[in-house]
């Protein structure tokens, strides 16, 4: 997340911003190290020693961390954070934190790799008896008829009549689609089908998952409405369906089957990592939908669709970029890798962090 648009919107979201001032009032005491991992703007760590953090390390791969830097000055706290422009998996702290704040918190919860670096930074560090924030993520669903929200999701109304547009429903029947409030009639009650402990789990992936459903009315099964909770610290849990810049989601079914009450309705899924999820669905134990993925996008279609025999063509600017690349060693600084082409530019476009 590096756009400045963006984190003004998360700033800007009061739920989101009051859990993690609660969460971090409930585990920071007086003297405190913070580690606040993808810091964005840095307003965690504000947070952090408004609650009494005698440091905090602030940790971000992208430029936004300039940003970061100047509101430490502008509030008079820059003695007390060391910025960090890295790649967390890249960063060694020189001492342990008591506390690891992240808000690598995505729509899906852990689609931006919050669990991959929450578990490396809880290994590499986390003191013993330390916390992280978030703690723990849960994934919920339930099926739901949507038949409104269907139509707009998977096969949206086009005037282009003569046309087939079944490669484009394909695709989006294997997309989320975020929701500002609940859609859909529920078919069954709530069930959780993925849990995420990061301050005790092993390394996350692969991970399954599933819920079982017993169907409570009939109707047409459009797909299954999901959502996540994160218990920040004890007392404090936020709910996505209930969180600002968080939504729910519809995963949606190609091919929506009838259903009656009493049927059995299995949800399955395995997740890759918090980018690849695939899923299933079975209708009284036969499969009725199996995605190929959760987060399919036009990049990953076009990925797949590539041909073996296909020849890649650097474009001229990546060849001059490469260039820059190439001189890049960890000891010439910016003005001497230029050499005709603007290294900031080259750093800045390609989120290379820099030091100094």
């Amino acid at each position: 997340m590096s756009s400045l648009s963006t984190h003004l919107l998360l700033i800007g979201a009061p739920l989101r911003i009051d859990a993690f001032r609660r969460a971090l009032r409930k585990r920071v005491r007086t003297g405190s190290v913070v580690a606040d991992l993808g810091c964005g703007t840095g307003v965690l760590g504000l947070l952090a020693l408004q609650a009494g953090a005698r440091r905090v390390y602030a940790v971000e791969r992208h430029p936004i961390v300039h940003v970061a830097r100047a509101l430490a000055k502008e509030n008079g706290v820059e003695d007390r954070v060391v910025f960090l422009h890295a790649d967390s998996r890249d960063v060694r702290l020189p001492e342990r934190a008591d506390v690891v704040v992240s808000d690598l918190v995505g729509q899906i919860g852990v689609d931006e790799h919050l669990v991959e670096c929450m578990t490396d930074a809880r290994d590499r560090w986390l003191r013993r008896g330390g916390h992280l924030i978030p703690a723990r993520v849960d994934l919920w669903a339930r099926p739901s008829h949507a038949p409104g929200l269907y139509r707009r999701a998977v096969r949206p109304g086009h005037t282009c009549p003569g046309l087939r547009f079944d490669t484009i429903h394909a695709m989006a029947a294997n997309m989320p689609h975020f929701l500002w409030r609940a859609a859909g009639n529920p078919l069954a009650p709530a069930a959780r089908f993925a849990s995420f402990d990061l301050e005790r789990d092993p390394k996350p992936w692969p991970r399954s998952g599933s819920a079982r459903f017993a169907v409570a009315r009939g109707g047409t099964l459009h797909g299954f409405t999901a959502w996540f909770t994160a218990e920040f610290a004890p007392g404090v849990r936020v709910d996505s369906r209930r969180g600002g810049h968080w939504k729910a989601f519809f995963l949606p079914l190609a091919d929506p089957p009838r259903v009656r009450a009493g049927d059995r309705l299995d949800l399955a899924v395995v997740f890759h990592t918090g980018q690849q999820i695939e899923w299933s669905a079975a209708l009284n134990g036969d499969v009725i939908r199996r995605q190929a993925t959760l987060l399919a996008s036009e990049r990953a279609f076009a990925r797949t669709h590539l041909p073996d025999t296909a020849v890649p063509r650097l474009p001229s600017l990546w060849r001059r970029r490469l260039g820059v690349l190439n001189r890049i060693d960890g000891r010439r600084t910016l003005a001497e890798l230029s050499d005709g082409t603007d290294a900031k530019e080259v750093c800045y476009d390609l989120e290379i962090p820099v030091t100094g």
